[in-house]
């Protein structure tokens, strides 16, 4: 990486990063009860048992500062995550590999101080690709997560945070923040069918013969994948925002209070990898506060501290329970869907927190 400063008010800074990575795998399995606890691990054949990833990250950024307290910036950026191996595949082995992720992108953006520094403020746009986007997906089947790669996605938006310090009130600070975030797939076209998805639902792609699982025998055949291009990625909100107020109050020489709160707002999302329409989240507003006497010199301080008043509750992650629901999705007609289970948010919390602070450690 490099620094070229052209004059007080305009600065170039540019890099790069070659990455070379090789993994191996050897995968053996322990006979179960079923076979006879057998001591002899079974080796498990792998295709390939070994992968090679190489990448070439550059980023460039520009600066410039009209002022001492603005600073407008543009900037370009690649980066990657690395592929490598599920840890737990089939016992037939074969290809359980996932390739490396790459993203590139452009953002620009400005940031500084107005009023004489009472107001902070930083504001940015961007755009960003990720080819062969990595994805957390659960196996009901083998009861195992997996790691696999969409074509390609993109996201697209914008971001501004506020701070206001009055000078007139001494000690009250007003925070604010907006964020939307678009963020689809380009190209996902054999994304996983969620349990009971008939084919009017959209699960209309990748024909394959079905079995039935107590008799092994043949069962006619089905959809098993869905197109999922142009739809809103997991976990991805358009929106979210924050807006805070915080006021420190000196009330002798030795002691101050303190007390406030924010409300965080998160939009409608879609928790499970497949999109299942009973996953669904809508958006919602969390409410918190806090109070706090403290020393002047910060040596201490309590705090009653309340997270998620309102006790509204969304589910982070979710993922079809195994064993539940209609064995196959991809027919004519709706199947029973499955179980859905998750990991919720934090629900209603109240803490009183008590705060000492060593001088040895300033």
């Amino acid at each position: 990486q490099g620094i070229l400063t052209l004059s007080e008010q305009l600065e170039i800074t540019a890099g790069g990063r070659y990455s070379i990575e090789d993994k191996w795998l050897h995968f053996a399995r322990y006979p179960s009860a079923l076979s006879g606890f057998s001591p002899t691990p079974v080796q498990i054949a792998l295709d390939p048992q070994k992968v090679h990833f190489t990448d070439f990250s550059p980023e460039a950024t520009i600066r410039f500062r009209p002022t001492r307290n603005i600073t407008f910036y543009g900037a370009y950026r690649e980066g990657f995550t690395s592929g490598g191996f599920n840890t737990a595949p089939a016992s037939g082995g074969g290809d359980i590999t996932y390739r490396q992720a790459r993203a590139r992108g452009f953002e620009a953006g400005v940031k500084g101080s107005l009023l004489d520094r009472q107001l902070s403020f930083d504001a940015s746009i961007y755009t960003y690709r990720y080819d062969d986007l990595q994805l957390n997906a659960f196996d009901p089947v083998s009861i195992s997560v997996k790691v696999r790669n969409a074509a390609s996605a993109r996201t697209k938006g914008a971001e501004m945070a506020l701070t206001f310090a009055p000078k007139a009130v001494p000690g009250l600070t007003l925070r604010s923040s907006v964020a939307y975030n678009h963020a689809r797939y380009l190209n996902y076209s054999d994304a996983s069918c969620y349990a009971g998805q008939s084919i009017a639902q959209g699960c209309n792609r990748n024909l394959v013969p079905r079995f039935d699982p107590a008799t092994g025998a043949a069962i006619g055949s089905s959809f098993s994948s869905q197109d999922l291009s142009g739809t809103q990625l997991e976990r991805a909100p358009d929106w979210t925002m924050s807006h805070g107020i915080m006021y420190d109050l000196p009330i002798s020489n030795a002691m101050k209070i303190s007390f406030g709160g924010d409300g965080n707002y998160t939009g409608s999302f879609n928790p499970e990898p497949a999109h299942n329409p009973r996953a669904l989240q809508r958006g919602v507003w969390r409410f918190n506060a806090f109070a706090a006497l403290a020393a002047s010199d910060d040596s201490w301080e309590l705090s009653l501290i309340g997270r998620n008043l309102a006790n509204k509750l969304r589910v982070a992650t979710a993922f079809e329970y195994p064993l539940t629901g209609a064995s196959f999705p991809g027919y004519a007609s709706p199947g029973l869907g499955a179980d859905l289970a998750g990991a919720p948010t934090e629900p209603r919390t109240v803490m009183v927190q008590l705060t000492l602070r060593s001088p040895l450690f300033k």
